[in-house]
């Protein structure tokens, strides 16, 4: 079940990257992010990050079954 996960998830940041190019950035090749919120560290590293056409950003978060924090 795991397993199928990871290849739903690089399978879409692949498609993600095909169609958008360069303005497709998968967080997967960069170090994990934090922030500190009433004192307590929150790691958190999203799945990527992409620009549409007008200029405007969105955040990618995909969701599959690839591990048990799931």
């Amino acid at each position: 079940m795991f397993w199928h996960g990871n290849v739903i998830d690089r399978a879409l940041k692949a498609d993600l990257a095909a169609v958008l190019g360069d303005r497709f950035l998968n967080f997967d090749e960069l170090p994990g992010n934090s922030c500190e919120i009433e004192g307590v560290k929150v790691t958190f590293t999203p799945d990527g990050i992409f620009q549409l056409p007008n200029g405007e950003i969105g955040i990618t978060e995909i969701k599959s079954m690839n591990d048990y924090s799931f």
